[in-house]
């Protein structure tokens, strides 16, 4: 009786998923995020080249990226937190049919206060917050960090592409309205794709949620997860990257259409190589130097480092664009803090899942959506800071903004080595299925005297 009982115990367990598997449960995650990523790179390259053909003033970049990145800040806590009480599906739909009908309208603006507000409330539609939703909840622990690095494949395939189509047609007109099919596409694929966890799965666990703390035992909340150090510290670091990414976003093509004079198809062509150049350059800074850092350094150290990086190329560029040649600028602006961002972002969210889930993993999309407002807040604001410090003096703006961002990346390094070790503890401390350590199967699947008798056993 008893190995029968545990024969029929072990044919209910749960399957054991291999890393394939769950990569192909998060691909749905995966692909609004991608076509997020080639929509803004679309418009970097080209906004300061169609802003320009439209007669306005160098700070008409600032105000339109201001904008577009205040919707993003806005938009990305508010979706993550529909992802975690709807479901990432309903949020990705709002996402990307959201995405057609803003980008549709940014093509056929001509006026700077009608695109900023074009560009804000479609920037608020982006899939941050219910991709990494999706990837949370059709992932296990045990593959979780490996699926979540594939989010740097996507910002690179998605910078690939959206550059790629700046860069070849030099069309505003047609960059908006190719990122409006793609979104348009991806959301009628969705209608028909099933999430990883039901609305049952969801009601069952705020309603087991409400029964505990009815009985009087302590449930996870939000403000348990605030005072995670993981938590701020990978909100430090994204700020810090968010600062890096707004500022060299936006004077990239400032730069390259002021001190150079690159209009038009030109300077839309010259754009697009630069983002091609940052792209190689995470490609090998993923391929060499992120894998020697995690080698030598624990993960949250090596992010910090990134940032610091990032800072100091930052401030170098401040000298490379007094050049004659625009070449030394655009080998180093653009690269060095694309991989710097990238370096440092990506293992901030997966510092932040690591730190929520020795809390509770239903927090994980909102948390991530309010890191992920201090990001944008700094990518918000900087484009504007970024330009009137550039029209007082260019050297300020890039010298100024890279030595802050370096310094805030060298004061994180004590707190990152705190915060590690702190991680560490909570993973030992709290096993389980839900932990970061889970216990291995073979001991969740044993007969115990108070388990109940199968039907056979009975009779």
């Amino acid at each position: 009786h008893e190995f029968e009982y545990i024969s029929t115990t072990m044919s209910n367990a749960p399957h054991q998923t291999t890393f394939k598997e769950e990569v192909l449960r998060a691909l749905p995650g995966l692909l609004p995020v991608f076509i997020d990523v080639v929509g803004v790179s679309v418009i970097l390259p080209l906004i300061a080249v169609h802003l320009n053909s439209l007669g306005a003033p160098i700070e008409a970049v600032g105000v339109v990226l201001t904008a577009n990145f205040l919707g993003q800040m806005l938009g990305t806590p508010l979706l993550g937190g529909l992802a975690d009480y709807y479901g990432p599906k309903k949020a990705l739909l709002v996402s990307m049919f959201g995405n057609v009908i803003f980008f549709t309208l940014s093509a056929f603006m001509t006026t700077v206060p009608s695109l900023a507000a074009v560009r804000f409330f479609g920037a608020m539609c982006n899939a941050i917050g219910g991709g990494q939703k999706w990837i949370i909840d059709a992932t296990t622990i045990e593959h979780r960090e490996r699926v979540m690095g594939l989010l740097v494949f996507t910002f690179l395939t998605g910078f690939l592409a959206g550059a790629g189509i700046g860069a070849a047609t030099g069309s505003w007109l047609i960059g908006c309205l190719s990122t409006a099919g793609g979104s348009g596409a991806a959301g009628v694929v969705l209608i028909f794709l099933k999430e990883p966890r039901t609305a049952t799965d969801r009601t069952q666990a705020r309603a087991e949620a409400k029964q505990k703390k009815a009985r009087g035992e302590e449930v996870p909340t939000m403000r348990d997860g605030f005072k995670s150090f993981g938590w701020w510290l990978s909100t430090a670091v994204a700020l810090a990257g968010g600062v890096l990414f707004g500022t060299t976003s936006t004077l990239n093509g400032v730069v390259l259409v002021d001190q150079y004079g690159l209009t038009g198809p030109e300077g839309a062509f010259y754009a697009g190589i630069s983002y091609y150049i940052a792209i190689g350059a995470v490609v090998l800074t993923q391929l060499t130097v992120s894998p020697l850092i995690s080698r030598l350094l624990p993960l949250e150290v090596g992010m910090t480092l990134g940032v610091v990086g990032g800072g100091v190329l930052l401030g170098v560029c401040g000298f490379l664009f007094q050049l004659d040649s625009f070449w030394p600028f655009i080998l180093c602006a653009m690269p060095g803090t694309f991989a710097a961002v990238v370096m440092s972002l990506v293992p901030a969210d997966v510092a932040l899942s690591a730190a929520i889930e020795t809390i509770s993993p239903d927090l994980t999309g909102g948390m991530m959506g309010i890191q992920k407002l201090f990001h944008f807040s700094a990518v918000a604001f900087m484009p504007i800071i970024s330009t009137q410090l550039y029209i007082a003096s260019p050297l300020l703006a890039f010298v100024g903004v890279g030595g802050l961002v370096a310094f805030l990346g060298l004061a994180a390094v004590v707190p990152a080595l705190l915060c590690h070790a702190r991680l560490a503890d909570a993973r030992q401390a709290k096993p389980g299925p839900d932990s970061l350590d889970p216990v291995p199967p073979s001991t969740d699947y044993v007969a115990d005297e108070a388990a109940p008798p199968t039907v056979a056993a009975e009779e």
